[in-house]
């Protein structure tokens, strides 16, 4: 009996093996496809989230574009700040008082900030003639 058994152990393994490697195959094809769709789908719904299809009207969109102000409207000659909605940056002088720090609005609606060399001197945060500074 013993005997009998090994060998419808030894015949029925190879066909048995052949079944369960099968299933395991289309079991991971299945489970990975799935898996796929799934991330696909989860990444989908957190871009949208994070990128809303917005609808805008034109008055919402001005509003949007003012979400970011320059005062002086990059006059180099004239102290101004930047202000947006996370931050305000005050325009200012180099310490050696020839360049002006001028912050102003990107497309993005974020202020940025570029130094600009004065013709004359910087004076509290504006290019300003040598001349206006011996007068005050």
């Amino acid at each position: 009996m013993k005997y009998i058994l090994i060998l419808i152990l030894i015949i029925s393994l190879p066909v048995a093996e052949a079944n369960i490697l099968e299933d395991t195959t289309n079991f991971f094809k299945n489970y990975f496809s799935l898996t796929g769709q799934v991330i696909s789908k989860i990444t989908q719904t957190f871009t949208d989230e994070a990128n809303p299809k917005l609808d805008l009207t034109t008055q919402e969109v001005s509003e949007l574009k003012k979400s970011c102000e320059d005062s002086d409207s990059i006059d180099y000659n004239k102290k101004g700040y930047c202000k947006s909605k996370l931050r305000t940056f005050n325009d200012f002088c180099s310490k050696d008082n020839q360049m002006v720090m001028e912050f102003t609005c990107n497309e993005a609606n974020e202020c940025v900030k570029s130094w600009y060399l004065c013709e004359g001197r910087c004076f509290d945060g504006a290019c300003v003639d040598v001349v206006k500074i011996a007068v005050n």
